[in-house]
């Protein structure tokens, strides 16, 4: 089994990996260079000195909360990508329809739900307990938070932030970049680059 590499450090994908015993041998985060039982590199660039033909030897778990941070992670690394591998890393207790789809370097956590028909796209973050119904697409790069429910037919487009426990009513389509807030109720549409909050959700400074 190939060692790990994580391109971000947060505690919690550390527990992940030692939940499926997957060894990691560097983290990569400019702000934490210390703490823990592995070195941690400064930045990509500093992955790519270090590792230098070995790069294909590991596999590499992209763990940034948001969406951007995560696609910045994979631009800083285009000139390699051909020689990494991302496998997508399904934590205990989550509940996982045969029929549904999951693309690489997607972490779905411990207690989500991913039903019937479903399609997670690349470098997808669902957190504990996030909920997608049946025959949703989620497109890459997107981040659904804790406790957050997408329901039926739901389009996310890429690199869509889902708030915990908001929820996404069925049939509604989320633009490419936007921003659901922590507890909303999304009954309408949401264009690409909105930000929407509250029950029902509106457009962030729309009058009501």
């Amino acid at each position: 089994m190939k060692e790990v590499v994580l391109l971000g450090v947060f505690s919690e994908i550390v527990e992940l990996c030692d939940r499926k015993a997957k060894k990691i041998a560097y983290g990569v985060d400019p702000n934490i260079r210390s703490g823990f039982p592995f070195p941690v590199l400064s930045s990509e660039l500093e992955l790519i000195e270090t590792l230098g033909d070995s790069m294909g030897n590991y596999e590499y778990i992209v763990v940034p909360d948001s969406p951007r941070g995560r696609q910045k992670i994979i631009e800083a690394l285009a000139s390699k990508i051909d020689k990494m591998t991302f496998p997508f890393v399904i934590d205990d207790g989550v509940i996982l329809s045969k029929s549904a789809k999951i693309g690489k370097g997607s972490v779905i956590m411990g207690g989500s739900l991913i039903s019937s028909n479903s399609r997670i796209g690349d470098f997808v973050k669902m957190n504990f307990f996030a909920r997608v119904h049946h025959d949703v697409e989620v497109g890459d790069y997107c981040t659904i938070a804790p406790g957050a429910s997408v329901l039926g037919r739901v389009r996310l487009g890429v690199g869509v932030y889902v708030g915990a426990n908001a929820t996404i009513m069925p049939g509604i389509e989320i633009g490419d970049g936007a921003i659901v807030g922590a507890g909303a109720v999304v009954t309408k549409d949401v264009e690409a680059g909105k930000t929407v909050a509250g029950v029902p959700a509106r457009i962030v400074g729309e009058s009501r």
